[in-house]
């Protein structure tokens, strides 16, 4: 009795483990991403305004005229490819973030997949298709293609879901390796 008990502890402890792996590795993949997309040399320095001295007595002062300057076109111009560039890079950072989304989705295809849960694994691919679509609406021109193959990829597998199961695992693998190439991949973001 013992025995038996003392074996269920490990497959417990490793089922739990590899429930929680997939989103281990999505968060690890997440901060990898938000390292290297989020420009880091952005630096926001708060002064604190000086004490101003009380001064003694009445003193009239004249207060010089001041003009107003209009901002030149160059101004403008920086200030709107700034924004531009901000832009992008939020859209790049989103872009990767439903990207990771979906490669924990496959992750968790698979492992639903192992278990014979083929509802779970419908469920799976389903999400892996909306974080997918979600990802090509944020990605530049050159992302967008080989995210929808990737997805012509998982509605042909969700199609051959319980007609034809076998290989499925390879085919949800492939899908994971093609996502992990565009992640990986700084060009393409």
């Amino acid at each position: 009795m013992a025995d038996i008990h003392g074996d269920s502890q490990p497959t417990r402890q490793r089922r739990l483990l590899q429930g929680a792996l997939p989103h281990v590795v999505t968060a690890i993949v997440t901060l990898l991403l938000a390292w290297f997309v989020v420009p880091r040399d952005r630096v926001v320095v708060l002064q604190t305004p000086s004490k101003a001295t009380p001064v003694i007595g009445t003193v009239a002062t004249t207060i010089p005229a001041v003009t107003a300057t209009l901002t030149s076109p160059l101004v403008r111009d920086i200030s709107r490819q700034e924004i531009l560039d901000v832009k992008a890079d939020t859209a790049a950072l989103w872009s990767a973030i439903y990207l990771t989304r979906a490669l924990a989705h496959a992750s968790d295809a698979e492992a639903a997949l192992a278990r014979n849960d083929m509802t779970g694994t419908a469920q799976m691919l389903l999400l892996m298709d909306d974080a997918l679509q979600r990802a090509a609406v944020t990605a530049t021109s050159a992302v967008r293609d080989p995210i929808e193959q990737i997805r012509r990829d998982i509605v042909a597998v969700r199609q051959d879901l319980y007609v034809r199961p076998n290989g499925l695992d390879v085919r949800i693998k492939r899908v994971r390796q093609s996502l992990l190439t565009l992640i990986a991949n700084p060009a393409l973001n």
